[in-house]
């Protein structure tokens, strides 16, 4: 509706005005704040394919948005990018070339909830909770659904196989309705995972407190725009293992809060084991990458559309 209703203006009714959208919702606009990208997304399922089965309704809306993002990338659609990670930027500013203005304006945590005190005051009751003794490594995963685009499995096969060389690992999993559950359970079932090391957790609220029963966090997620646990498990001083998808580059800092992990589940577990084993998986860390708290969240944005009107109100001037 909303391109409908721009065509149908005189080309000279916005000529003085500064327009915003998100993402691809008007075909010419000053800026655009791209928290989601279904070009790079459409890529990663084609890379992925048996991680990221996609239903077919849900193809015909990452089409539809395609239609919308080459639109937006041809010359004089856009005037400046504001984008919520590198990651995502990347594949943007490669087809547009050089000349054109990326402002990068990550999510935002809660530093009240989320900070290195808050995961020590809960630390010793929630691993108590979840019958964790302190002599066990505990790997988190966090996630609402979408537990296999995410890298679950790869999750708990790489934990499976560093507790069958005898280490003392288990995976706390955080998130997660009665049907995502089994769902999970029955992939794993089929490829004959053993999952001993394995606690559901199931949907839970004050996430800060559960996290805080971790020594770190593993996020093998296939694809992300910029993932909001990872910032929050890193404010928590909760160490990040992470691999290379959209996002990742603006938190992670190797090797002061974590590591990257390869896409190949041998290489993988290697990393976890290195970590393991020389005591880095278990130190905690007070490193948040370019994570923004409300305040300078704000602070970032208007100066954004205090520079982008002024540059708008420049090229108005004959």
């Amino acid at each position: 509706m909303a391109w409908r209703a721009y065509r149908k203006l005189p080309p000279d009714y916005l000529s003085g005005t500064f327009t915003q959208c998100t993402g691809e919702h008007l075909p010419v606009a000053d800026s655009r704040y791209i928290h989601f990208w279904n070009l790079a997304y459409k890529e990663a399922i084609n890379h992925h394919p048996d991680e990221m089965q996609v239903p077919a309704k849900q193809r015909l809306f990452i089409n539809l948005a395609i239609r919308g993002e080459r639109q937006a990338l041809r010359p004089g659609s856009t005037g400046e990018w504001w984008c919520v990670s590198r990651g995502i930027a990347d594949p943007i500013e490669k087809a547009v070339g050089l000349g054109q203005t990326f402002r990068f304006l990550p999510n935002s945590f809660n530093p009240e909830r989320f900070n290195t005190k808050k995961r020590s005051s809960f630390r010793a009751a929630m691993r108590k909770h979840y019958g964790f003794s302190e002599d066990e490594t505990i790997l988190a995963f966090c996630s609402f659904g979408h537990f296999v685009r995410k890298g679950l499995l790869n999750a708990i096969e790489a934990v499976d196989k560093l507790r069958s060389s005898g280490r003392s690992i288990r995976l706390l999993v955080l998130g997660g309705n009665e049907s995502t559950i089994s769902d999970i359970r029955s992939r794993m079932a089929s490829k004959r995972m053993n999952g001993e090391g394995v606690v559901f957790a199931g949907l839970v609220s004050a996430t800060e407190e559960h996290l805080s029963a971790a020594d770190a966090l593993i996020f093998p997620s296939f694809f992300e725009a910029f993932s909001l646990v990872e910032i929050e498990a890193a404010a928590l001083g909760i160490r990040l293992y992470l691999t290379p998808h959209p996002g990742s580059e603006m938190i992670l800092r190797e090797p002061e809060n974590g590591r990257l992990l390869p896409w190949n589940l041998d290489r993988m577990v290697d990393v976890l084991a290195d970590d393991f084993d020389s005591g880095m998986m278990q130190k905690p860390h007070q490193e948040i990458g370019e994570a923004l708290t409300p305040d300078s969240y704000a602070q970032t944005l208007s100066n954004f559309y205090s520079q982008a009107i002024a540059r708008k109100q420049s090229e108005s001037i004959p």
